[in-house]
């Protein structure tokens, strides 16, 4: 019997985020393997030509984070962008924010817009606090690795609203195609 996955000090498993390319349907049965902690716990259809599929994982450690990685891989996603998410207060910091005062990405509550972008920079408080302000605190998710590569995704009814908050970080986005999420 496998002992189940250890919490971090926040009472959290570990959360990578990956991004790629996938050509035909998305391999959605990821969803039932696993188990809560250790699993692909939701994927979507992007639109975008770089990026045109997104996947959330939860995994107890670095190395099975990796395992699901090369799942996906194996199924057929050209992966070109990942993160392991970093929940060190020095990390989260660099969001300004404390441990879980934010979602993360892929659980939202249901929205009719999603987008997600990806920033590379040295922080994005300011960009964070402003969506915030414009789509509410469960309008934004963030991950970042703690090194400068930032993960959002935001969330919303209201297109304008959603609009301006992704001006804030000057950045290009992908937008959630379909019903959205596929969470399992």
């Amino acid at each position: 019997m496998t002992d189940s996955p250890k919490p971090d000090k926040w009472g959290a498993t570990m959360d990578a985020y990956v991004l790629g390319t996938h050509e035909s349907d998305l391999p959605t049965h990821l969803l039932q393997d696993g188990a809560e902690g250790d699993r692909v716990r939701a994927i979507a259809r992007l639109n975008g030509v770089d990026h045109n599929a997104f996947y959330a994982i939860e995994a107890p450690d670095a190395e099975s984070a990796e395992l699901h990685l090369e799942k996906i891989k194996g199924l057929g996603t050209n992966v070109n962008w990942w993160l392991i998410h970093c929940v060190a207060e020095d990390c989260l910091g660099l969001m300004e924010i404390k441990p879980f005062s934010i979602l993360n990405p892929s659980k939202m509550p249901p929205y009719d817009f999603y987008l997600i972008l990806t920033v590379e920079q040295e922080h994005v408080r300011d960009e964070v606090a402003t969506a915030r302000q414009l789509l509410g605190e469960d309008g934004v998710a963030a991950a970042t690795d703690g090194r400068g590569r930032f993960l959002i995704e935001l969330g919303s009814n209201d297109q304008s609203a959603l609009d301006a908050a992704v001006a804030t970080f000057g950045v290009a986005t992908h937008a959630v195609s379909g019903d959205g999420f596929i969470r399992g």
